[in-house]
């Protein structure tokens, strides 16, 4: 998986949130507050073997860059046996912003006062990875939370829509290479049906093909650790909610890291060539960029 090293633009990002808060000793800190609402999350019972997925999660994150320290306030928390939590805190998380950008929280072993609740749970393991980053002029972070409780409960969060920006490869017997970097990806999780939809904005197997926006709808996919796995053998492609058959594709194979990006491949033989296969991959990672899906 390609990373894209965006320390300073990350940090930039980071810092236009920033308030400058002084303490007892006049000393000035820079800290942050963001919220990322709307979230889901893949709930697994490691014990007894039951998932679910939830919805309307959401964490308010504070950082303190000159400590630095982390806290994050997490909402709408529900396990498989329907227990649910109030709103509660973890202080103190370790911060670091790796090399390729991202903001890095971790945490072990923590018991949060939960209001409300008599037996705090043990957070055996917190990770949130976040990525700082602005798609044209809307700030648009890509983050991931994956923690364990209780030793019994794994939970993986993240945004149900993922926009992911990178390299699309092409190959074709007969043809010479072709390789873009104008093709995005637009992923939308559906965790009721558990099918993603993926919209491909400027598609291009070759120099001669137009670039085109084409939709991949209802693509089974299952959780594995902090990723998305889906496939199907066979596809028809639409635009404009119209179908394309004379361009089927098949052997979709993908997953997302939502801490990380995207891998993705797929033939594509369109009717006009006479058999003609094009081999298509696509490496994708959660990059600044100027435009966007």
């Amino acid at each position: 998986m390609k990373k894209y090293i965006c320390y300073v633009v990350s940090l930039v990002a980071a810092c236009l949130l920033a308030v400058s808060c002084g303490d007892n000793n006049n000393n000035n800190e820079t800290i942050t507050e963001q919220t990322l609402s709307n979230c889901f999350a893949y709930v697994s019972d490691i014990a007894e073997g039951p998932s679910a997925y939830i919805t309307g999660m959401g964490y308010k994150v504070r950082l303190n860059y000159t400590a630095p320290s982390a806290d994050v306030t997490i909402s709408g928390l529900k396990l498989t046996d329907d227990t649910t939590y109030p709103s509660f805190t973890l202080s103190g998380l370790k911060f670091a912003i790796d090399k390729d950008g991202w903001i890095v929280l971790t945490g072990e072993n923590l018991r949060p006062s939960v209001p409300g609740v008599a037996v705090s749970p043990v957070i055996g393991r917190f990770s949130m990875r976040l990525y700082q980053r602005v798609i044209g002029n809307t700030y648009s972070p890509a983050f991931c939370v994956s923690m364990t409780l209780d030793g019994r409960y794994s939970v993986v969060s993240s945004y149900p829509g993922q926009g992911c920006y990178g390299t699309t490869k092409s190959v074709a017997t007969g043809m010479p290479p072709f390789e873009t970097n104008s093709t995005q990806y637009a992923l939308a999780f559906n965790t009721n049906t558990r099918c993603v939809t993926i919209n491909i904005v400027n598609a291009q197997f070759m120099t001669q093909m137009p670039a085109m926006n084409i939709v991949l709808k209802n693509i089974p996919f299952v959780m594995r650790g902090t990723k998305a796995v889906f496939e199907i053998d066979n596809i028809t492609p639409e635009s404009n909610d119209t179908p394309y058959p004379a361009f089927p594709i098949s052997n979709l194979k993908g997953e997302l890291d939502f801490g990380a990006g995207l891998d993705l491949s797929f033939d594509c033989a369109p009717v006009k060539f006479n058999g003609v296969v094009f081999n298509v991959t696509a490496d994708c990672g959660f990059p600044v960029v100027e435009s966007g899906i």
